[in-house]
This record gives structure tokens, C-alpha cells and sequence, in this order.
């Protein structure tokens, strides 16, 4: 555990460090100095690629996770980095050739409604290539115990490159075309970025598999690709499919205002990213060695933290709403319950800890594919019925049905399969501190200053909620966290 905490606190600086960058460009500079289609190209650009890049890794990723600790060691790992290269230019020329077989229709059904981000449909390659690469490279640092460079770089690295482009637009040294091929540019970049890393570290040295080693393992490691790949899929197709949905039933600019006001409610999860990448090797390891003292441990622990930081940063989220919209152009504003379903499927998504994990990575590692399969069903399914019904607000809606049946299916096989049960009563202490915060704030008149209402209204929230889960008792390690902070600011003050 110490060595989870250790690079969860880099990886949640980085995440963070991020955050607030994405924000600014995000939520202040996007929305102001582009238009709506022109956001929602963007994202259907990066929605597409992603969908694309992780059918490329054909499962690989999992496997890494799984069967690396078997192929580690001093130097060249048995020729494991060479059986992962095979498999990212294998995936990429599949996905490749996938993308020009359906390029006409992507582009007849763009012509009309989307005309801009069929102009720039060709982008999608180079966008989905190189990201296949850095989930792959991304995944094979996790398993040297040594994921917080990828976070660094996806999280924070990338988001300077974009604001550096998005600078050179806005003093005018390119047009909105060049702005998306440097957009794309700085995707990519950090991908070479993340090889280079692995070169100087001594990690990307190229040795043929040694075959009479890996026989063994290629089977079980085709298995779990396989199911890896379906279950990849399925997760990123579900997380954005919802974009790609709206797009076919509108059209760009209401993915623009859908994808802008959906960024305030994953905020919500931020914590989670870090920890799970951080935590699924360590989770292989436990399952190789039977440390089912371990797994409970993790697995208690990582629900009861996330939950309460999760419920903490949608206190903060939902109090602040109206300042929110304040930064953002009034065609912005139809987002707003945009953020309030998908910041509540983030709660329950984090409340549910590493169980995806505890399943992915342990023999009975194909549940948690028809899970997701189940998960994207449910999640198309739902779009189908309520973006018709309801527009944007039908989509974030329907995020929040998949996740909740999601997040209750991996519950349920844990409890029966691991015998492990991490929640409590004290989970209610959580939920009464989130509800009480909201409602003592919800009274607060509005002040006309909005720094200043946003400063006291957040310290109003958190003035209530920290107190609350702290006196509860509800996770020493949270309240390990707040006596540390404390202690240092009387240190200070001292």
C-alpha cells in the first residue's frame, strides 16, 4: 500500500495539475473563442480515434496487466516489449484498413448536418494510431510499477501543447484549420514523448520474444486479449458513444455544448483515473500470489475514499452551478443538468472502487466482459430512447442508468465470487454530509460578486461536509488526510 500511496499522490498532483489546466482551456478558452461545432469537432475527433485506437490494442492491454509479473525481468523482460510492438502495428493496420472501409458512410452522414467535421474526417487516423500506441507503452509503464509518467503526460503535457495552439490561433499565426491539425499534433506528440521515457530509462530495448519462455502463456494470453478487447471496447465506446449519438441526432454545436458541460461533471472522477492505474498491477500481483488480504484491503479502502472525494468534489460542483455558467456563453447554459446526471454517475462510479478491477484481472476475468458488453447495450439502448426525448439531457441521463447498472452488476459478482462486502453504514454519514452541504448552501443567497460567492460558498460547503465526515469516523484515511492538513496550516501559522 505504501507504494499505491506514494504514486497516487504524483499521479493525483499531475491529474490535478491537469484538471485545472483542462479547465481553463476547457471551460474559459473553448467556449469563448471557439464556436460550438467547432468544440464538437474537435471532440468527435478524439471520440472517434479513441474508439478506433482500442480496438487497435486488440486486448494487449490486459494482458500486460495480467501476465507481465510472469515475463519480468532485470533487463529485457523475456522479449515482452517486442510482443507488444507486434501487437500495436498488427492493430494498427487493422483499424486502418477498418476506418477507410466505413469512411464513405462517415462522411455521406456528415455532409449535411456536420459538413465541418466531415471536412476533417482523414484525422482520425493519425489521431487513433499514435493513442493505440501510448495505451499500450501507457499500460507496459504501469506494469514496471512506474505509471505516473503517463499521467504526467496525457493528463497534463498534452493539455500544455493544446494551449499552446490554441495561443497561436488566437494571435492569429493559423486558422481554425491549423489550429486542428496542431490540436491533433499535440496528441500525438505525447506518445513519442512517453517512447522516448522508456528509451533513456533502459525500457525500450527491442529483444526478439523469446518463444521457448512464452509458450506457455501464449494461450492464456490470447484469451485474455480477447476478451480485453471486447471489454476495451466496449468501455471506451460506452464513454463515447454518447457524443457520437448526438451528433447523429443534431449535429456538431450540440456536441459542443454537450462535451463542454459534460467535462464539469467527470471533474468528479478525477481521483479515480490515478488510483486504478495505479492499483491494477497491484491487484495482478495480490491474485498471483493469493494475498486475499491484500484485495480486501484495496478494494474496502479504495470504495470508502473515492466515495467520500467523489461526493465531496459534486458538493462542490453543484453548490458553485450558477457560477459555473457564469463563465460560459449563454448557449452553454442547456447543458446544465448536463453536468448534475453525469456528476452522479461519476459518484456512483467511484463509490463502486476497484471492483472492475478485482474482476478483470482474476480468473474469472470474461464476466467482466459481457458486464461491458451489457454496459454499452444499456448505454445505446437508453441514448435511443432519451436524446429524442429530452436532447443533451437525455444523454448525460442515460450515462448515469448504464453506470448505475454497471457499477451494481461488478458489486453483486464481488460480493459472490471474492466474498467481499466494503460497504457499511457509515456510507450513510457520507450521503447525509453531501445532502446537508447542499441544502445549507442551496439557502445562501447568491452574492454579487462571483469570486467572492464562489470563495464562501465553497468554504460554506466544505465547512460542513469536512466536520461531518471527520467526527463520523468514516474512513481513517480521510481523516488521516484532514489531520495532516490541519496540523500543517497550524504549523504555518505558528
Amino acid at each position: 500500500m505504501g507504494r499505491i500511496k506514494s504514486q497516487t499522490l504524483w499521479s493525483s498532483a499531475y491529474t490535478y495539475a491537469g484538471a485545472i489546466l483542462g479547465f481553463v482551456i476547457t471551460a474559459i478558452l473553448f467556449p469563448r473563442f471557439l464556436t460550438g461545432s467547432e468544440i464538437g469537432v474537435l471532440s468527435l475527433l478524439v471520440s472517434y480515434s479513441m474508439i478506433f485506437a482500442q480496438l487497435g490494442t486488440l486486448g494487449f492491454t490486459s494482458a500486460t496487466v495480467r501476465y507481465f509479473p510472469y515475463f519480468r525481468s532485470e533487463k529485457h523482460h523475456n522479449g515482452f516489449l517486442s510482443m507488444l510492438l507486434i501487437t500495436g502495428v498488427t492493430g494498427a493496420i487493422l483499424v486502418t484498413v477498418l476506418f477507410f472501409i466505413l469512411l464513405p458512410y462517415l462522411r455521406s452522414s456528415n455532409l449535411e448536418n456536420s459538413p465541418l467535421f466531415a471536412h476533417f474526417l482523414l484525422l482520425i487516423v493519425p489521431l487513433a494510431v499514435f493513442q493505440l500506441f501510448f495505451f499500450l507503452f501507457d499500460v507496459y509503464c504501469s506494469a514496471l510499477f512506474d505509471s505516473t509518467i503517463g499521467t504526467l503526460l496525457k493528463e497534463f503535457v498534452q493539455r500544455v501543447f493544446i494551449l499552446i495552439s490554441l495561443l497561436m490561433y488566437l494571435l492569429g499565426a493559423v486558422q481554425f484549420e491549423g489550429f486542428t491539425f496542431l490540436y491533433v499534433a499535440s496528441i500525438c506528440a505525447v506518445t513519442i514523448i512517453l517512447i522516448m521515457y522508456l528509451t533513456v530509462r533502459g525500457q525500450f530495448v527491442l529483444k526478439p520474444p523469446d518463444l521457448s519462455y512464452s509458450r506457455p502463456y501464449l494461450k492464456g494470453m490470447a484469451g485474455v486479449s480477447f476478451f480485453g478487447l471486447l471489454n476495451g471496447f466496449s468501455n471506451f465506446a460506452s464513454l463515447r458513444i454518447d457524443a457520437i449519438m448526438v451528433n447523429e441526432f443534431f449535429d456538431t454545436s450540440a456536441v459542443g455544448i454537450y462535451t463542454t458541460t459534460f467535462y464539469f461533471g467527470i471533474l468528479v472522477a478525477l481521483p479515480s483515473r490515478a488510483l486504478y492505474k495505479i492499483a491494477s498491477p497491484m491487484i495482478a500481483e495480490a491474485l498471483k500470489t493469493s494475498d486475499f488480504r491484500a484485495l480486501r484491503d484495496i478494494y474496502t479502502k479504495s470504495c470508502m475514499t473515492q466515495f467520500i472525494t467523489a461526493c465531496f468534489l459534486f458538493m462542490g460542483l453543484w453548490i458553485n452551478i450558477d457560477n459555473i455558467f457564469l463563465l460560459l456563453p449563454d448557449e452553454f447554459k442547456a447543458g446544465k443538468y448536463v453536468i448534475l446526471y453525469i456528476g452522479l454517475a461519476n459518484v456512483i462510479k467511484m463509490g463502486s472502487g476497484v471492483s472492475e478491477g478485482l474482476i478483470a484481472y482474476s480468473k474469472w476475468y470474461k464476466v467482466i466482459t459481457w458486464f461491458m458488453l451489457a454496459f454499452l447495450g444499456a448505454t445505446v439502448l437508453s441514448n435511443l430512447a432519451l436524446i429524442p426525448l429530452m436532447g443533451i439531457d437525455g444523454a448525460a441521463l442515460a450515462s448515469l442508468i448504464a453506470v448505475s447498472m454497471y457499477s451494481l452488476l461488478r458489486f453483486w459478482f464481488v460480493r459472490i465470487k471474492f466474498h467481499l462486502q466494503p460497504y457499511s453504514l457509515k456510507y450513510l454519514w457520507v450521503v447525509f454530509a453531501l445532502i446537508l452541504s447542499l441544502g445549507i448552501c442551496s439557502v445562501m443567497p447568491t452574492l454579487p460578486n462571483m469570486p467572492f460567492d464562489l470563495a464562501i460558498r465553497s468554504a460554506l460547503g466544505a465547512g460542513v461536509f469536512v466536520p461531518v465526515i471527520y467526527f463520523s469516523k468514516a474512513s481513517q484515511e480521510i481523516n488521516d488526510m484532514i489531520l495532516n492538513f490541519t496540523t500543517r496550516i497550524f504549523r504555518k501559522n505558528q
